[in-house]
């Protein structure tokens, strides 16, 4: 009995940090999703939506997918390799979290 308890009090401990995680997670998306509005369509704009997909990774990859190719697109119309390139590898990481 007293290893059922220590097993319960030990994965306790080791869930608690991954809520507190997504509750920090939401505090930084809803910060970075107050300066969209704001950002000129530029470079800035580029690595905020870059910020924000990555951020979407562990909450819901399809919006961060969605912030990845607006992110592309500006990049690519920018002409900006360094944001083509960023905008690339929050594509991938995303759709890496569906596995």
């Amino acid at each position: 009995m007293p290893r059922l308890v220590l097993i319960f009090l030990l994965s306790g401990l080791a869930v608690s940090p991954a809520f507190a995680q997504l509750k920090l997670g939401q505090a930084t998306l809803d910060s970075l999703l107050a300066q969209l509005p704001k950002t000129k369509p530029d470079t800035d704009r580029v690595n905020l939506l870059y910020r924000i997909s990555f951020t979407y990774i562990r909450i819901e990859p399809n919006t961060g997918i969605s912030y990845a190719n607006q992110c592309l697109a500006l990049a690519q119309q920018l002409k900006w390799k360094k944001g083509i390139v960023n905008a690339y590898n929050a594509l991938g990481t995303n759709y890496r979290a569906f596995l």
